[in-house]
Protein backbone atom coordinates (compact mmCIF):
# COMPACT_ATOMS: atom_id res chain seq x y z
CA UNK A 1 0.00 0.00 0.00
CA UNK A 2 2.73 2.61 1.12
CA UNK A 3 3.80 2.29 -3.12
CA UNK A 4 0.05 3.03 -3.73
CA UNK A 5 0.71 6.36 -1.72
CA UNK A 6 4.14 7.08 -2.59
CA UNK A 7 5.53 5.51 -5.64
CA UNK A 8 2.50 4.92 -7.94
CA UNK A 9 2.99 7.63 -11.07
CA UNK A 10 -0.32 6.86 -12.15
CA UNK A 11 -2.09 8.71 -9.11
CA UNK A 12 -5.27 6.79 -9.13
CA UNK A 13 -8.37 8.61 -7.31
CA UNK A 14 -9.61 6.32 -3.82
CA UNK A 15 -13.20 6.18 -6.28
CA UNK A 16 -11.58 4.98 -9.24
CA UNK A 17 -12.63 0.75 -9.41
CA UNK A 18 -9.46 0.23 -11.13
CA UNK A 19 -7.02 1.14 -7.97
CA UNK A 20 -8.03 -2.15 -6.07
CA UNK A 21 -6.42 -4.72 -9.52
CA UNK A 22 -3.81 -2.20 -9.86
CA UNK A 23 -2.96 -2.64 -6.09
CA UNK A 24 -3.16 -6.87 -6.33
CA UNK A 25 -0.81 -6.76 -9.28
CA UNK A 26 1.50 -4.55 -7.61
CA UNK A 27 1.32 -6.63 -3.98
CA UNK A 28 2.07 -9.73 -5.88
CA UNK A 29 5.22 -8.46 -8.03
CA UNK A 30 6.22 -7.27 -4.34
CA UNK A 31 4.88 -10.72 -2.74
CA UNK A 32 6.65 -12.96 -5.21
CA UNK A 33 9.72 -11.35 -5.55
CA UNK A 34 8.85 -9.17 -8.74
CA UNK A 35 12.62 -7.97 -9.33
CA UNK A 36 13.88 -11.20 -9.97
CA UNK A 37 11.08 -12.12 -12.52
CA UNK A 38 12.55 -12.62 -15.58
CA UNK A 39 10.67 -14.31 -18.77
CA UNK A 40 10.55 -11.22 -21.88
CA UNK A 41 11.71 -8.82 -18.97
CA UNK A 42 7.93 -8.92 -17.82
CA UNK A 43 9.26 -7.62 -14.33
CA UNK A 44 10.17 -4.38 -15.87
CA UNK A 45 6.99 -3.33 -16.83
CA UNK A 46 5.31 -3.94 -13.75
CA UNK A 47 4.69 -0.85 -11.46
CA UNK A 48 5.02 1.93 -14.41
CA UNK A 49 2.45 4.59 -15.13
CA UNK A 50 0.56 3.09 -17.69
CA UNK A 51 -2.11 0.89 -16.92
CA UNK A 52 -1.69 -2.18 -14.88
CA UNK A 53 -3.49 -4.15 -17.81
CA UNK A 54 -0.19 -3.16 -19.82
CA UNK A 55 2.40 -4.24 -17.19
CA UNK A 56 2.82 -8.17 -18.50
CA UNK A 57 2.12 -9.66 -21.78
CA UNK A 58 0.02 -12.57 -19.74
CA UNK A 59 -2.05 -9.89 -18.82
CA UNK A 60 -5.34 -9.90 -20.39
CA UNK A 61 -7.97 -7.18 -19.46
CA UNK A 62 -11.18 -6.50 -20.90
CA UNK A 63 -13.47 -3.16 -20.61
CA UNK A 64 -9.98 -2.25 -18.15
CA UNK A 65 -10.81 -5.45 -16.03
CA UNK A 66 -8.34 -8.60 -15.47
CA UNK A 67 -9.47 -11.42 -16.61
CA UNK A 68 -6.97 -13.58 -17.28
CA UNK A 69 -3.51 -13.70 -15.37
CA UNK A 70 -0.77 -15.87 -16.84
CA UNK A 71 2.43 -15.53 -14.90
CA UNK A 72 3.99 -19.13 -16.03
CA UNK A 73 7.62 -19.77 -15.83
CA UNK A 74 8.81 -16.02 -14.84
CA UNK A 75 10.47 -16.54 -11.80
CA UNK A 76 7.87 -16.04 -9.13
CA UNK A 77 9.01 -17.29 -5.56
CA UNK A 78 7.39 -16.49 -1.82
CA UNK A 79 3.81 -16.40 -1.04
CA UNK A 80 0.65 -16.00 -3.04
CA UNK A 81 -1.13 -13.21 -0.98
CA UNK A 82 -4.37 -13.88 -0.42
CA UNK A 83 -5.57 -10.84 -2.38
CA UNK A 84 -5.42 -12.09 -5.06
CA UNK A 85 -9.30 -12.97 -4.55
CA UNK A 86 -9.96 -9.52 -5.43
CA UNK A 87 -9.71 -9.90 -9.26
CA UNK A 88 -13.66 -10.21 -9.17
CA UNK A 89 -13.06 -10.19 -12.95
CA UNK A 90 -10.37 -13.12 -13.30
CA UNK A 91 -11.37 -16.39 -15.10
CA UNK A 92 -7.93 -17.66 -15.40
CA UNK A 93 -5.24 -17.64 -13.14
CA UNK A 94 -1.83 -19.44 -14.63
CA UNK A 95 0.89 -19.50 -12.15
CA UNK A 96 2.65 -22.63 -13.40
CA UNK A 97 6.39 -23.45 -13.12
CA UNK A 98 7.34 -21.24 -10.46
CA UNK A 99 8.49 -21.49 -6.83
CA UNK A 100 5.58 -20.39 -4.69
CA UNK A 101 5.84 -21.93 -1.58
CA UNK A 102 2.58 -21.08 -0.21
CA UNK A 103 -0.62 -22.55 0.79
CA UNK A 104 -3.23 -22.08 -1.64
CA UNK A 105 -5.11 -19.19 0.10
CA UNK A 106 -8.65 -20.04 1.04
CA UNK A 107 -9.81 -16.94 -0.36
CA UNK A 108 -8.98 -17.77 -3.76
CA UNK A 109 -12.40 -19.68 -3.84
CA UNK A 110 -14.38 -16.05 -3.94
CA UNK A 111 -13.13 -16.15 -7.68
CA UNK A 112 -16.75 -17.10 -8.78
CA UNK A 113 -15.53 -16.54 -12.66
CA UNK A 114 -12.67 -18.57 -12.26
CA UNK A 115 -12.73 -21.10 -14.92
CA UNK A 116 -9.06 -22.34 -15.41
CA UNK A 117 -6.88 -22.39 -11.89
CA UNK A 118 -3.04 -23.47 -13.26
CA UNK A 119 -0.74 -23.48 -10.11
CA UNK A 120 1.17 -26.62 -11.28
CA UNK A 121 4.90 -27.00 -11.00
CA UNK A 122 5.80 -24.91 -7.87
CA UNK A 123 6.57 -25.79 -3.98
CA UNK A 124 2.93 -25.18 -2.89
CA UNK A 125 2.25 -26.99 0.86
CA UNK A 126 -0.75 -27.42 3.13
CA UNK A 127 -3.67 -28.98 2.12
CA UNK A 128 -6.26 -28.45 -0.47
CA UNK A 129 -9.11 -25.72 0.09
CA UNK A 130 -12.15 -27.57 0.51
CA UNK A 131 -13.62 -24.47 -0.93
CA UNK A 132 -12.79 -25.38 -4.21
CA UNK A 133 -16.09 -26.88 -4.85
CA UNK A 134 -17.80 -23.05 -4.68
CA UNK A 135 -15.69 -22.49 -7.93
CA UNK A 136 -18.72 -23.92 -9.96
CA UNK A 137 -17.46 -22.29 -13.34
CA UNK A 138 -13.99 -24.22 -13.17
CA UNK A 139 -13.34 -26.24 -16.01
CA UNK A 140 -9.77 -26.82 -15.42
CA UNK A 141 -7.67 -27.66 -12.40
CA UNK A 142 -3.98 -27.82 -12.60
CA UNK A 143 -2.13 -28.53 -9.08
CA UNK A 144 0.49 -31.07 -9.91
CA UNK A 145 3.75 -30.96 -8.80
CA UNK A 146 3.51 -29.58 -5.46
CA UNK A 147 4.11 -31.28 -1.84
CA UNK A 148 0.10 -30.65 -1.35
CA UNK A 149 -0.94 -32.62 1.53
CA UNK A 150 -4.27 -34.13 3.11
CA UNK A 151 -7.25 -35.87 2.06
CA UNK A 152 -9.00 -35.39 -1.42
CA UNK A 153 -11.12 -32.36 -1.33
CA UNK A 154 -15.02 -31.77 -1.63
CA UNK A 155 -15.18 -30.94 -5.05
CA UNK A 156 -18.98 -32.49 -5.48
CA UNK A 157 -19.96 -28.69 -7.02
CA UNK A 158 -17.59 -28.49 -10.09
CA UNK A 159 -19.91 -29.79 -12.37
CA UNK A 160 -18.39 -28.11 -15.20
CA UNK A 161 -15.25 -29.60 -14.75
CA UNK A 162 -13.11 -31.25 -17.63
CA UNK A 163 -9.71 -31.54 -16.10
CA UNK A 164 -8.29 -32.48 -12.93
CA UNK A 165 -4.82 -32.62 -12.77
CA UNK A 166 -3.27 -33.44 -8.64
CA UNK A 167 -0.42 -36.03 -9.45
CA UNK A 168 2.88 -35.84 -7.77
CA UNK A 169 1.75 -34.22 -4.48
CA UNK A 170 1.04 -36.38 -1.01
CA UNK A 171 -2.95 -36.43 -0.36
CA UNK A 172 -3.71 -39.07 1.22
CA UNK A 173 -7.19 -41.02 2.03
CA UNK A 174 -9.89 -42.59 -0.39
CA UNK A 175 -10.98 -41.42 -3.54
CA UNK A 176 -14.52 -40.30 -2.81
CA UNK A 177 -17.73 -41.47 -4.10
CA UNK A 178 -18.76 -37.89 -5.31
CA UNK A 179 -15.98 -38.01 -7.64
CA UNK A 180 -18.66 -39.37 -9.63
CA UNK A 181 -20.91 -36.58 -9.68
CA UNK A 182 -18.16 -34.63 -12.29
CA UNK A 183 -19.38 -36.28 -15.22
CA UNK A 184 -17.93 -33.90 -17.51
CA UNK A 185 -14.20 -34.68 -16.63
CA UNK A 186 -12.10 -36.10 -19.82
CA UNK A 187 -8.66 -36.46 -17.78
CA UNK A 188 -7.96 -37.52 -14.04
CA UNK A 189 -4.94 -37.58 -13.00
CA UNK A 190 -4.14 -38.87 -9.31
CA UNK A 191 -0.82 -40.47 -9.54
CA UNK A 192 2.38 -40.52 -7.23
CA UNK A 193 0.34 -39.23 -4.49
CA UNK A 194 -0.51 -41.74 -0.64
CA UNK A 195 -3.86 -42.76 -1.75
CA UNK A 196 -5.82 -45.33 -0.13
CA UNK A 197 -8.44 -47.51 0.01
CA UNK A 198 -10.51 -49.36 -2.71
CA UNK A 199 -11.19 -47.99 -6.21
CA UNK A 200 -14.79 -46.64 -6.15
CA UNK A 201 -17.55 -47.86 -8.38
CA UNK A 202 -18.85 -44.51 -8.77
CA UNK A 203 -15.93 -43.73 -10.98
CA UNK A 204 -17.66 -45.71 -13.74
CA UNK A 205 -20.16 -42.46 -14.28
CA UNK A 206 -17.45 -40.34 -15.90
CA UNK A 207 -18.29 -41.57 -19.22
CA UNK A 208 -16.47 -39.13 -20.82
CA UNK A 209 -13.03 -40.12 -19.19
CA UNK A 210 -10.24 -40.48 -21.49
CA UNK A 211 -7.07 -41.07 -19.26
CA UNK A 212 -7.22 -42.49 -15.67
CA UNK A 213 -3.98 -42.33 -13.59
CA UNK A 214 -3.93 -43.35 -10.15
CA UNK A 215 -0.43 -45.28 -10.21
CA UNK A 216 2.07 -45.18 -7.42
CA UNK A 217 -0.43 -44.83 -4.38
CA UNK A 218 -1.79 -47.27 -2.08
CA UNK A 219 -4.66 -48.43 -3.49
CA UNK A 220 -6.25 -51.95 -2.04
CA UNK A 221 -9.64 -54.16 -3.12
CA UNK A 222 -10.10 -55.39 -6.34
CA UNK A 223 -10.82 -53.60 -9.97
CA UNK A 224 -14.54 -52.63 -10.51
CA UNK A 225 -15.89 -54.55 -13.26
CA UNK A 226 -17.71 -51.43 -14.18
CA UNK A 227 -15.01 -49.70 -15.24
CA UNK A 228 -15.48 -51.41 -18.73
CA UNK A 229 -18.45 -48.87 -18.97
CA UNK A 230 -15.70 -46.31 -19.68
CA UNK A 231 -15.86 -46.26 -23.30
CA UNK A 232 -13.80 -43.34 -24.44
CA UNK A 233 -10.55 -44.76 -22.04
CA UNK A 234 -7.48 -44.19 -23.56
CA UNK A 235 -5.55 -44.49 -20.89
CA UNK A 236 -5.72 -46.77 -17.87
CA UNK A 237 -2.46 -46.72 -15.31
CA UNK A 238 -2.80 -48.62 -12.07
CA UNK A 239 0.45 -50.18 -12.09
CA UNK A 240 2.80 -49.67 -8.57
CA UNK A 241 -0.46 -50.32 -6.04
CA UNK A 242 -1.98 -52.87 -3.84
CA UNK A 243 -5.08 -54.44 -5.90
CA UNK A 244 -5.79 -57.84 -5.62
CA UNK A 245 -8.11 -60.02 -7.33
CA UNK A 246 -8.55 -61.00 -10.77
CA UNK A 247 -8.45 -58.58 -13.95
CA UNK A 248 -12.27 -58.17 -15.20
CA UNK A 249 -13.94 -57.95 -18.44
CA UNK A 250 -12.71 -54.74 -19.96
CA UNK A 251 -13.01 -55.82 -23.71
CA UNK A 252 -15.47 -52.89 -24.45
CA UNK A 253 -12.89 -50.67 -24.09
CA UNK A 254 -11.53 -50.13 -27.66
CA UNK A 255 -9.82 -46.86 -27.63
CA UNK A 256 -7.81 -48.19 -24.99
CA UNK A 257 -4.06 -47.55 -26.10
CA UNK A 258 -1.94 -48.09 -22.44
CA UNK A 259 -3.38 -50.22 -19.99
CA UNK A 260 -0.65 -50.63 -16.80
CA UNK A 261 -1.64 -53.03 -14.12
CA UNK A 262 2.13 -54.48 -13.10
CA UNK A 263 3.76 -53.95 -9.60
CA UNK A 264 0.29 -55.06 -7.84
CA UNK A 265 -1.68 -58.31 -6.10
CA UNK A 266 -4.01 -59.23 -9.07
CA UNK A 267 -4.05 -62.86 -10.15
CA UNK A 268 -5.62 -65.58 -12.28
CA UNK A 269 -5.26 -64.88 -16.23
CA UNK A 270 -5.66 -61.93 -18.38
CA UNK A 271 -9.29 -61.74 -19.75
CA UNK A 272 -8.99 -63.32 -23.69
CA UNK A 273 -11.72 -60.03 -24.17
CA UNK A 274 -8.76 -57.70 -22.78
CA UNK A 275 -5.78 -59.28 -25.33
CA UNK A 276 -8.18 -59.28 -28.39
CA UNK A 277 -7.78 -55.23 -27.70
CA UNK A 278 -4.14 -55.58 -28.52
CA UNK A 279 -5.29 -56.39 -32.33
CA UNK A 280 -7.02 -52.80 -32.12
CA UNK A 281 -5.76 -49.74 -30.41
CA UNK A 282 -4.10 -51.12 -27.54
CA UNK A 283 -0.62 -50.82 -27.90
CA UNK A 284 0.82 -51.23 -24.31
CA UNK A 285 -0.70 -53.81 -21.78
CA UNK A 286 1.38 -54.69 -18.62
CA UNK A 287 0.86 -57.10 -15.24
CA UNK A 288 2.85 -59.34 -12.93
CA UNK A 289 3.52 -61.82 -15.75
CA UNK A 290 7.11 -62.53 -15.09
CA UNK A 291 8.72 -65.46 -14.15
CA UNK A 292 8.34 -69.10 -14.18
CA UNK A 293 5.21 -69.37 -11.64
CA UNK A 294 3.53 -65.36 -12.59
CA UNK A 295 1.19 -63.95 -10.75
CA UNK A 296 -0.66 -63.26 -13.74
CA UNK A 297 -0.72 -65.25 -16.71
CA UNK A 298 -0.55 -63.21 -19.56
CA UNK A 299 0.42 -63.94 -23.30
CA UNK A 300 -0.12 -61.24 -24.96
CA UNK A 301 1.52 -58.31 -22.80
CA UNK A 302 4.09 -56.24 -23.73
CA UNK A 303 5.35 -55.41 -19.84
CA UNK A 304 5.64 -57.83 -17.08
Amino acid sequence: MLWMIQGDRRRLPDEDEGIVQRYVLALMYFALDGGAWTQNSEGERFLDERSECTWASGILCIEGRVHHLNLTDTGLSGQLPHEVSYLESLTKLNLRSNAINSSIPHSISHLHNLTVLDLSLNRMSGELPNDLGKLKKLTRISLNGNSLKGRFPNLRGLSRLESLALQDNRLTGPLPASIGLLTHLGELKLHDNALTGTITEKISRLEKLEELTMHRNGLTGELPPSLDLLRRLRSLRLFGNKLSGTIPDLGDLNRLRALALDDNDLTGTMPGSVCDLRGRNLEYLSADCAGDEPEVECDCCSGC
